[in-house]
């Protein structure tokens, strides 16, 4: 009896764990969470390197009139 009371109450914590985490779920919070982290810094990267183009742009118009 008691041995099954003791599988009882090892099998219980993990099936309340697999139905409020489920591995699915697991992966696509994961997924979901890589996925914005990427988009941020991809939208980060991008600004910056329109920002630098943007500069070098002017300070080479800027360059051109003055030598003007």
């Amino acid at each position: 009896e008691w041995v099954a009371g003791f599988v009882w109450n090892q099998w219980q914590p993990w099936s309340g764990i697999r139905t409020m985490m489920h591995p699915t779920l697991i992966v696509h919070a994961m997924m979901a969470r890589v996925s914005a982290v990427a988009m941020v810094s991809l939208i980060t990267i991008f600004m910056r390197v329109v920002v630098l183009h943007s500069l070098r742009g002017a300070s080479i118009r800027l360059a051109s009139v003055r030598a003007r």
